[in-house]
């Protein structure tokens, strides 16, 4: 009988931690769920580290340093807007979050971001200081997935929103620089590379066969 008693009694304690423990889960898991429906905004889409344009190494020998005036870029002719929040970035068309499906890189003090299912590039400027959370309007730059722009005896490549100019070769072709994107295996063009000195953003042209 008193082995009997003892079971019994270690079956109860046992029963009864079992209830504390599960009350205890069942609280932490409301608590959770709580603490999940207050948040009304949240992205994926972190802000690309580090800051672009300082490790790039230099390319090509230049000698002109002629400055001239940035062309228009395409428009869809349907705004995009974003803003920047908490070290994310949110894309917004037609009153609906797009930031999900895109790339991006630094460009100086600005932002490049690719949307892979439109195929268009936008430009968030003067993105590293509007930390505010505040909405504007997103440069559209066209429908071109490779841009450059040159600075400082430099030259910088972006790919559908990514920096690939680590992975370029380049050679002159007149005026004019040929670059081989080794990443992509794509060739492209920059025209008028010599004379344009200016830290623009403008379309590659690729090479096709």
């Amino acid at each position: 009988m008193a082995h009997s008693n003892i079971f019994r009694r270690y079956l109860i304690i046992a029963v009864v931690i079992a209830a504390v423990i599960g009350a205890f889960s069942t609280l932490g898991g409301l608590y959770l769920i709580n603490r999940l429906g207050v948040q009304k905004e949240t992205s994926t889409k972190e802000i690309p580290d580090g800051q672009p344009d300082l490790s790039s190494t230099s390319k090509v020998p230049l000698s002109s340093t002629e400055e001239v005036s940035q062309t228009d870029t395409a428009s869809s002719g349907n705004e995009v807007f974003w803003k920047q929040k908490e070290g994310h970035y949110f894309m917004y068309h037609e009153g609906k979050r797009i930031d999900e499906f895109t790339n991006s890189a630094w460009s100086g003090k600005d932002l490049l971001v690719f949307d892979q299912k439109t195929k268009r590039t936008y430009l968030f400027e003067d993105f590293e200081n509007r930390n505010d959370n505040k909405l504007r309007l997103a440069k559209d730059l066209g429908l071109e997935k490779a841009y450059w722009k040159q600075r400082g005896n430099k030259y910088y490549m972006y790919y559908e929103g990514n920096r690939v100019d680590e992975y370029t070769t380049s050679s002159w072709s007149d005026s004019d620089l040929l670059v081989y994107d080794q990443k992509n295996k794509k060739t492209f063009l920059l025209e008028n590379f010599e004379k344009l000195d200016d830290n623009v953003l403008r379309g590659a042209k690729e090479m096709k066969k």
